[in-house]
């Protein structure tokens, strides 16, 4: 059985990153953090992250934006992306489905239920 262990984080709140890295590496989990979605696809070229979690609102380029890149780059497609996001309207949950997002968690959460989702995608 292979774990989930390197996760990407591409949120801009700094506040919201510290404590979901803080969170994570006491679990084990080996995590990087970008602010921004651009520089996060970047970012997941080199780290190879096992899971992403990407904020929907973000500045210069937006969750949607970003993780519509994430799935048209055959190099990073096959990620896992679970959208964290405080925006959680029904319309919104099925848009970021139908790009291609694994799940959706909504802020405030409980790092239970982070774990609990995480360990959904754990690869057998």
């Amino acid at each position: 059985m292979k774990l989930l262990r390197r996760i990407l984080i591409i949120e801009d709140d700094p506040h919201i990153g510290s404590i979901l890295k803080i969170g994570l590496t006491v679990e084990k989990f080996e995590i990087q953090i970008q602010d921004d979605g651009r520089e996060g696809i970047k970012q997941a070229k080199t780290f190879r992250p096992d899971l992403v979690l990407l904020d929907l609102i973000m500045p210069k380029a937006d969750g949607v934006t970003v993780l519509k890149l994430f799935k048209a780059d055959p190099e990073l497609a096959n990620i896992p992306i679970v959208i964290v996001s405080a925006k959680a309207d029904e319309a919104q949950r099925q848009l970021v489905r139908d790009l291609g997002a694994s799940d959706f968690l909504v802020k405030p959460f409980h790092l239970n239920d982070l774990m609990t989702l995480i360990d959904e995608w754990t690869e057998l």
